[in-house]
């Protein structure tokens, strides 16, 4: 399926990999604001902030989408394998704060091309990417929450309480167009593997170098500030009917250690890839190890 094909279509795509968790009481936002990379000192209504929670070593635990429904609940989009690591991680520093964590019941969505918009009631004009819609679709109304806006291209998060999409299929376009936009997600295997720079997140808005302390802070800070990170995220493909694992080392020509695949896409009879390895990396030449495996430069 062509880009043009895939925008034109009417798409919503249930996105089993991803859960949504719910944190609630009167001080969510102060527990964030302790805790993450983004800043929660002034949230609003429907504010869409996306950060990430790291251990005191600076290594990312997990990437969110946070979701401001009110002054005290506060909804994350995070990988499904990471929800009861997370929530495990996350529950002794609960304990002194008033604040709940819980997996919700929300499900998460894609909306791919205007038309699924326009079947939704949603005016495209009013989307932002900072700022969540309310949707009300009979009785599958929730949040829609815009991660691409370029022109025709528009691609959503729906989070709603009763599935709708079905076309499990077409997952892989949502996934591909997060890699082709820089965004890298953490899983179980990569959990507690990366720094925020090695993801681009310092670069992205992902991490918030004038908010107060959190988790990790010295360090993430340190680098940013007095550092060069030794590795950044790239995209790449490479030939393959089996996508790599995330986590899955990368050698380069010389069979040393180069990095490794973050994120992985199968398309077909190729793989498309975020990876993250020094700068000069793919023009040196990039093998998945252990294989005669090539990247290419996407």
């Amino acid at each position: 399926m062509n880009s043009s094909n895939q925008q034109q279509q009417a798409v919503i795509v249930p996105l089993n990999d991803e859960v949504i968790l719910q944190l609630e009481g009167p001080e969510s936002a102060k527990f964030l604001q302790g805790q993450t990379t983004a800043d929660f000192a002034q949230p609003e209504p429907l504010d869409a902030i996306s950060g990430a929670f790291c251990d005191v070593k600076g290594r990312v635990i997990a990437d969110f989408l946070a979701l401001i429904i009110d002054a005290e609940t506060i909804l994350l989009r995070t990988h499904q394998s990471l929800a009861e690591p997370l929530m495990a991680h996350l529950k002794k520093f609960l304990l002194f704060s008033k604040a709940d964590l819980r997996l919700s019941e929300w499900h998460c969505e894609a909306v791919i091309g205007p038309e699924s918009h326009r079947e939704l009631g949603i005016d495209l004009n009013a989307l932002s990417v900072s700022k969540a819609c309310a949707t009300d679709s009979g009785n599958n109304g929730g949040y829609l929450l815009t991660r691409q806006l370029s022109g025709d291209i528009v691609m959503s998060e729906w989070w709603i309480s009763s599935p709708k999409g079905t076309d499990n299929d077409n997952a892989s376009i949502w996934y591909t167009a997060a890699i082709d936009r820089g965004e890298a997600r953490v899983v179980a295997d990569t959990m507690g593997k990366y720094l925020p720079q090695d993801l681009n997140y310092d670069l992205n808005g992902t991490v918030n170098f004038k908010k107060g302390c959190y988790t990790g802070q010295e360090i993430i800070a340190r680098l940013h500030w007095r550092g060069t990170p030794k590795r950044r995220l790239y995209q790449a493909t490479c030939d393959g009917s089996i996508a790599p694992s995330p986590g899955c080392p990368l050698t380069d020509s010389d069979n040393k250690s180069a990095g490794s695949v973050v994120n992985a896409v199968h398309q077909g009879d190729r793989a498309v890839l975020a990876i993250e390895t020094i700068e000069d990396g793919l023009v040196r030449g990039l093998y998945i190890k252990d294989s005669s495996t090539r990247l290419e430069m996407r």
